[in-house]
């Protein structure tokens, strides 16, 4: 199973940059674009 990792950065270069790095080194990366969402991210994608 692949480790699943959220990213919160506002910036998108950074943020598809980041995850870019986190899914060639084998982990799955959800991305979050504002403080506001993760919470509700983290609960929609908790399976």
């Amino acid at each position: 199973m692949q480790p699943k990792i959220l990213i919160i950065e506002d910036e998108t270069d950074i943020n598809q940059l980041l995850a870019k790095i986190l899914e060639a080194d084998g982990c799955r990366a959800v991305q979050a674009f504002s403080g506001s969402v993760p919470f509700t991210v983290t609960l929609r994608d908790s399976g």
